[in-house]
C-alpha cells in the first residue's frame, strides 16, 4: 500500500465516505498540485449537469453523479490526499 493511502486510512475511519476521495487525491495523475486540487478535486466532489456541453440532461442529472452532497468535506479530503501523494506510490 502507497503512503499516501496509509495516511488517509490514518486520517480517516473505515466507513467513512471522505476516505475514498482523500484516495482519490492519492490517485491523480495531475503532476501539478494545484491542477490535482482545482481540476481532479473539482471535478470528483462538485455535482454537474450529465452529458457533453451540447447535450446537457438538466439540473436533474446532477443527482446521478457520484459527487456527494456537500461537497465541502468531500474538497477537503481531496486535497489532503493530493498533498500527501509522492511519485512511486502504488494503488494497492
Amino acid at each position: 500500500m502507497g503512503d499516501c493511502y496509509k495516511i488517509c486510512n490514518k486520517k480517516y475511519s473505515t466507513f467513512d465516505p471522505k476516505r475514498t476521495f482523500c484516495k482519490k487525491g492519492c490517485d491523480s495523475e495531475e503532476e501539478d498540485l494545484q491542477k490535482c486540487k482545482t481540476e481532479d478535486c473539482a471535478s470528483k466532489c462538485i455535482k454537474a449537469e450529465l452529458g457533453d456541453d451540447n447535450q446537457q440532461l438538466g439540473g436533474w442529472s446532477k443527482f446521478f453523479a457520484r459527487a456527494p452532497t456537500d461537497p465541502t468535506e468531500c474538497l477537503n479530503a481531496c486535497y489532503f490526499g493530493c498533498n500527501n501523494r509522492a511519485d512511486g506510490d502504488d494503488d494497492d
